[in-house]
């Protein structure tokens, strides 16, 4: 597609296509929601994470009144429309070249395989929760975090996971990545530590 999108919180998605010059509201079809992350598929699909900042989430369904739903909308036609798909809320979305997505939100992480159809959780070294990430290199591998823990690699897509330590303390906050696939991470108080 080429287009850019990001996130008008309560007010839906802002579309550019234009490379950031003018942006325009692609809103139809997101209703009470607070947008907190955006991501676009192999497919060109996009896909946006909305939470409800104040109350527990919801069930299943749209509610109505103006509260935010938490849950996961869907557009196939590059945001002119969007559909609730479900799936958790709130959470930060990213995809890979598999065309898998994943969704980090409140500490566990989700994966859906079949466009946001349906959500397993992921857990990494028996733990769900806690993490944070993930980050992915150009041969597919995922990188994640875990609070004052290890960070962990998958290479199959997050069924198996393997620790790194390489002298990290165990105080990482955060992960990014570079274009040479250098992982960098961000730790409470003891500055960066970057992965070989």
């Amino acid at each position: 597609v080429g287009d850019m999108f990001r996130s008008a919180g309560y007010d839906g998605v802002l579309r550019s296509v234009d490379n950031g010059e003018n942006w325009e509201l692609v809103s139809n079809g997101l209703v009470d929601v607070f947008i907190t992350s955006i991501a676009i598929d192999m497919n060109d699909y996009v896909f946006a994470s909305s939470e409800d900042p104040l109350i527990p989430p919801y069930p299943d369904g749209i509610p109505g009144g103006s509260r935010s739903i938490d849950g996961v909308f869907r557009s196939m036609d590059n945001g002119d429309s969007w559909t609730f798909i479900g799936g958790p809320g709130g959470g930060q979305l990213t995809t890979n070249a598999d065309g898998y997505i994943f969704s980090v939100t409140e500490g566990r992480m989700y994966r859906t395989t079949n466009n946001g159809e349906a959500w397993v959780e992921i857990s990494v070294d028996g733990y769900p929760a806690g993490l944070y990430g993930p980050v992915f290199d150009s041969a597919g591998n995922i990188y994640v975090g875990r609070d004052y823990d290890h960070v962990y690699y998958s290479t199959n897509n997050g069924d198996k996971w393997t620790a790194i330590d390489n002298g990290l303390v165990r105080v990482a906050q955060c992960l990014t990545i570079n274009s040479k696939d250098v992982v960098f991470v961000g730790t409470w108080h003891q500055g960066v530590y970057r992965l070989h």
